[in-house]
């Protein structure tokens, strides 16, 4: 009878230690320390990026081909996705070079889309475009800091119309630069 007592303890007190085992200490579930945003994030599309180029290490200074390519601030995006393109991997590799080399400069990246859809898909696929900007340039050594991300979805067109020549220059991300010689 002793026994079964203790046996009884025995796998009490390793049930016990195994729900301990199991508990979570708490914490932020999301990940996502950015401000601003208008939606949370889940997504179809990941905005996913890769890339094999660098940013380099000598950020002060810009050669006449990187001025060329930081100049680029609009980048377009197929319909329904929030993935960059490779063409665009150099540009936003020189402006990676630009925020990494001075850590007071700061830009903006909005996000927006063409006229199709309801308005909060549309907000929230901006939201992704602008946040598949922002990854990218971290992920090249940016602070998050620096970057402000905003999704305008379908409300601020740059071209007017109801044709896909129209919603393919719709469908962008834009960086805005806080100051002026942003680049120079």
């Amino acid at each position: 009878m002793e026994i079964m007592k203790i046996g009884k303890l025995f796998v009490l007190a390793a049930s016990l230690a195994v729900v301990a085992g199991c508990s979570s200490t708490g914490g932020s579930s999301s990940g996502d320390t950015e401000g601003g945003s208008t939606s949370s994030g889940s997504g179809v599309d990941s905005g996913s990026v890769s890339s094999s180029s660098s940013t380099g290490s000598d950020a002060g200074s810009l050669s006449m081909d990187e001025k060329t390519l930081v100049d680029q601030k609009v980048f377009l995006f197929p319909f329904d996705s929030s993935t960059l393109s490779p063409s665009d991997y150099d540009s936003l590799d020189v402006h990676a070079k630009v925020l990494s080399g001075n850590s007071s400069q700061r830009i903006t990246i909005e996000g927006h889309t063409d006229e199709r859809g309801t308005r909060e898909y549309n907000l929230a696929l901006g939201e992704r475009r602008a946040k598949a900007v922002k990854r990218y340039l971290v992920m090249k050594g940016v602070a998050p800091g620096q970057i402000e991300t905003v999704s305008y979805g379908k409300e601020r067109p740059v071209v007017e119309g109801h044709s896909e020549s129209s919603w393919k220059e719709n469908r962008r991300a834009v960086i805005i630069p806080s100051s002026a010689g942003y680049g120079s």
